[in-house]
């Protein structure tokens, strides 16, 4: 008996923890910010405030160049403006945020040599996308955000 309370006490754990990812999920929904749980999964939310419509999109991505990625956001950023105005919206503010974390790897093998110094590949990008927009239905604002993002994927 006490094997099978233990064997049920482990299962519920196990449901349990399901529950705090999914509640926690939700959690960040209440948020303004949003966060990408996998590299390359684009995660977007829309919330309505008053008039506006705020569509959040993060992703996190393997980038080597963090740089192809800032010009790449830089130009999905105009073309989320662009289609709001096209499609008879106002714009209130469309802005990003790019956190690159590198990896550099430093190792010195005799001395009076100097150390080698080797950029891993697998730098990070976490990228923040906020559309803050007016007069447009939540869906477009959230497929813009979703397109914008994965046109960054696209590149890479």
């Amino acid at each position: 008996m006490s094997m099978h309370e233990h064997e049920h006490e482990h299962e519920h754990h196990h449901d349990h923890d399901h529950d705090h990812e999914h509640e926690h999920h939700h959690h960040d929904h209440e948020h303004d910010a949003v966060t990408s749980s996998a590299p390359g999964v684009i995660e977007v939310e829309v919330t309505e405030h008053e008039e506006a419509i705020i569509a959040s999109g993060a992703l996190t991505l393997v980038c080597p160049d963090a740089e192809i990625v800032k010009t790449a956001l830089g130009r999905e950023i105009d073309k989320i403006a662009l289609a709001v105005d096209n499609a008879g919206g106002i714009v209130g503010h469309v802005k990003a945020s790019l956190i690159s974390s590198t990896v550099d790897m430093l190792s010195a093998t005799e001395p009076g040599v100097a150390a080698q110094i080797k950029r891993s590949p697998d730098a990070e990008c976490a990228i923040n996308l906020v559309a803050i927009v007016f007069a447009v239905e939540p869906d477009f604002a959230e497929k813009l955000v979703r397109e914008a993002l994965q046109a960054i994927l696209n590149i890479l």
